[in-house]
């Protein structure tokens, strides 16, 4: 069995590797920070009934899930986000394009205007 032949990496390469990663490391450690390390810990927290100020939390399972899903309003203010996105996101794409289309028109018609 044949092995794979090593690729050599020059130092232009290997200093192009690292120059790019410390540039994109910032943005990393933020996402991590601000957005995936919260999202665990709301789901790990979403598990316990929490006492004053965080202290005290008491495991109880899926009962929060099971409150949540059992409530009418809850299901009802899902249904007005559903019809609320079903009616202004079509909306304001047709509001849009409207407008688009009436800045290029005065747009072209100023420029014409300009260069007689």
């Amino acid at each position: 069995m044949a092995g794979k032949a090593k690729v050599k990496t020059t130092g232009r390469q290997r200093s192009e590797f690292l120059w790019g990663w410390l540039f994109i490391l910032p943005t990393v450690i933020g996402l991590v920070v601000l957005n995936i390390i919260p999202i665990f810990q709301t789901i790990y927290q979403s598990f316990f009934k929490t006492g004053d100020f965080g202290k005290g939390n008491i495991f109880i399972g899926f009962e929060n899930y099971k409150k949540v899903f059992g409530s009418a309003e809850i299901w009802q203010a899902l249904i007005n986000t559903f019809k609320y996105a079903i009616v202004e996101v079509p909306f304001s794409i047709c509001i849009a394009l409207v407008l688009a289309v009436l800045v290029r028109s005065f747009s072209f018609r100023w420029l014409q205007l300009r260069q007689q």
